[in-house]
């Protein structure tokens, strides 16, 4: 037998999850995916800020300004807030571990942004139980450690807008023994008071200095190498689909597409 590619699409973006969840796959769809892929735009973290967006045909009016979904508001909150500006160039950055501290699900703290998310910060997490709520501990995207459902949150934000990608900028950050204590509980208020904590951090000892500064270079090819496979793997099964499906793809006068990577 050959390979179904929206039976294996299936199970490679319900990865982490704790039950599947069902997925459209039809011929526009999959081109869609093939063409938002090929047009990714990838960053390092640093290169998340707005002046290196100038590149290409970004320029800074087409986005100036971002609230970054941090550890301390919930989704909700960070929408209400847009809400109330309700200013066309202040949008959402997604990131995809912080809404554990705020005592989130990811894949509902994302749908919950969807409207406003112009920019994502990719990394890998593992909650940590403390008290009522969740702290988070920085692990290498994609490894066996990593609880998030990237796979699935990666395909939701490439699929965001209609005629043009609605997410200008992937930025990679790859943060390994980050850890950020718990900021949100359970049995909170409405419209609670956050104390006061120092910045989360990841720690450095200067006398393993040399040992750090390598295991960084290590994890940053990783996440790349990661992610690119990652996107290949998507972009192959939509082009099997096509294939495979040639005259629905014909009656609708779409065309096959094929992976830049």
């Amino acid at each position: 037998m050959g390979i179904n590619p929206v039976s294996k699409f299936s199970q490679l973006i319900n990865n982490n999850l704790p039950k599947i969840e069902p997925i459209v796959f039809d011929a526009a769809i999959a081109q869609k995916l093939c063409n938002r892929i090929d047009g990714i735009q990838l960053y390092a973290h640093s290169c998340s800020l707005i002046h290196n967006l100038t590149h290409g045909s970004l320029k800074p009016t087409d986005a100036l300004e971002f609230a970054y979904q941090h550890e301390e508001l919930k989704s909700t909150e960070i929408v209400q807030m847009l809400k109330e500006v309700d200013h066309p160039r202040i949008n959402a950055l997604f990131d995809f571990t912080n809404m554990i501290n705020a005592y989130e699900q990811p894949l509902p703290a994302l749908r919950i942004m969807v409207p406003y998310t112009r920019q994502v910060h990719l990394k890998g997490a593992k909650a940590i139980k403390e008290g009522k709520g969740y702290g988070q501990a920085g692990v290498v995207q994609g490894s066996v450690e990593d609880e998030m459902p990237y796979a699935r949150m990666l395909y939701e934000l490439l699929m965001l807008g209609e005629t043009k990608p609605q997410v200008i900028c992937f930025a990679m950050e790859q943060e390994v023994n980050y850890y950020s204590p718990a900021y949100r509980r359970a049995d909170e208020g409405e419209n609670p008071i956050i104390p006061f904590r120092k910045p989360s951090e990841t720690p450095y000892n200067e006398a393993d200095g040399e040992r750090i500064l390598l295991n960084e270079r290590r994890w940053t090819s990783n996440q790349v190498n990661f992610i690119k496979r990652l996107l290949a793997e998507m972009h192959w099964l939509a082009t099997l689909y096509l294939e495979i499906n040639k005259k629905e793809i014909s009656q609708n006068g779409q065309q096959s597409c094929f992976s830049p990577f």
